[in-house]
């Protein structure tokens, strides 16, 4: 199976997930009080668990999920699910931010669950943000490429085309671009890592940037842009215009659709 659980998801309606937030919620803010704000999230992870199961509520702490393509294997791991359909990350961290949304958000998604929440124990007062989507597998694997702009002759270019639609089947669309990135990274070998590439302007070195190459002439670029996309993509071509690269093959992920771009000098 390409994405596997490690422990039976259970769907919680809304209804439900704040019955069961209640109790965690309560026993968060207890845990600061008694502890203060200065531990790793490790310890109070440890102790909201063993409040909440003495509670009554299951909970799984570690819950592990496995996305695999082939020979590529990544795995997750849940800081606490409660009564099999609550997903909960724990933060000691000054404030969450927009990247922790994403995280939880792609843990649900990966489960098929709908309602999540983060825990931050590190601000004055604990911090916490519900977390909720209500896309379900099947919504996920309504893909569409967009490849009107793409230009791909090259053995690496296909590579990367069929890697793309195949994984695509398997995994759908809507979790981390990191995951994709990746996995695509994967596939097209160790020497697709990051590269230091000269930046010139007017046969002047500027220095170096690191780029990800599909081969001498050709870099990657892999995002998930779903606004001012005409503006990010003027930054690109500028970026690219003061290296050697020939082209750049740019893969973005928009919601159900992935853009496949070839820019070009």
């Amino acid at each position: 199976m390409p994405i596997t659980c490690k422990f039976t998801p259970r769907i919680l309606s809304q209804d439900e997930f704040h019955a069961v937030d209640k109790i965690v919620m309560r026993h968060a803010f207890d845990i600061q009080n008694e502890m203060g704000r200065l531990f790793d999230e490790t310890i109070y992870q440890n102790e909201l668990a063993f409040r909440c199961r003495v509670h009554g509520l299951e909970v799984l702490t570690e819950g592990v999920i496995s996305v695999e393509y082939r020979d590529f294997r990544k795995l997750y791991f849940l800081d606490m699910l409660a009564n099999n359909g609550g997903i909960y990350e724990l933060k000691a961290t000054t404030a969450l931010n927009n990247n922790n949304d994403l995280q939880l958000i792609n843990y649900l998604l990966l489960a098929g669950l709908h309602h999540g929440k983060l825990i931050n124990f590190g601000p004055t007062s604990v911090e916490h943000r519900f977390i909720s989507t209500s896309l379900t597998p099947e919504d996920r694997k309504n893909v569409s490429l967009d490849t009107r702009r793409w230009k791909g002759s090259d053995s690496e270019d296909i590579i990367l085309s069929d890697v793309l639609s195949s994984m695509l089947e398997d995994w759908g669309l809507f979790l981390s671009v990191d995951l994709y990135t990746e996995a695509i990274k994967h596939f097209l070998g160790s020497n697709r890592k990051l590269c230091s590439v000269a930046v010139s302007s007017e046969g002047r070195l500027l220095g170096h940037q690191k780029l990800a190459l599909l081969n001498e002439g050709t870099g990657l670029h892999i995002s998930a842009i779903a606004k001012h996309h005409p503006s990010y993509e003027i930054h690109l071509e500028k970026l690219f215009s003061y290296t050697p690269l020939r082209r750049i093959q740019w893969l973005n992920f928009n919601k159900n659709i992935v853009q496949m771009i070839t820019l070009q000098k």
